[in-house]
């Protein structure tokens, strides 16, 4: 599998934990939207995601921490929005250098826009994002 379709696995409540193979090169758009029970998201060793794509993981709101491989490029407009349980998006070691632009977004934060109060969530990242697109 290389690509998780847009909405492939859309409101599917009784889903708690995901883990996206290596292989996965993009997470398309509202993919996992409103998994409200979802509660853990890992990714596979040496991952080759490339992409998170727009409100993919919208309206998670049992989902407290995530870990963003060094692969990733775009994350795109609301990936993350109305998670309310987030606390901390970490960027993989090596990765933000590598993590091109937030997609159709004003700054980090709109990313996860109502995600519990956005001054509480830990962004991880060691370096730079090289630039925020509208």
């Amino acid at each position: 599998m290389e690509i998780i379709g847009d909405s492939a696995f859309e409101n599917c409540t009784s889903l708690t934990e995901i883990h996206i193979p290596s292989s996965v090169t993009e997470i398309g758009d509202e993919a996992f939207k409103g998994c409200s029970n979802l509660t853990e998201l890992t990714f596979g060793d040496d991952s080759d995601l490339y992409s998170i794509g727009v409100s993919a993981f919208y309206d998670c709101v049992r989902l407290e921490e995530v870990t963003i491989p060094a692969s990733v490029v775009f994350i795109r407009k609301s990936a993350f929005e109305f998670c309310t349980g987030m606390e901390t998006l970490t960027f993989e070691e090596g990765s933000s250098h590598n993590v091109r632009a937030l997609v159709g977004v004003s700054s980090n934060a709109s990313v996860f826009a109502m995600a519990r109060d956005s001054a509480d969530i830990q962004l991880n990242i060691g370096a730079e994002v090289a630039g925020i697109l509208d």
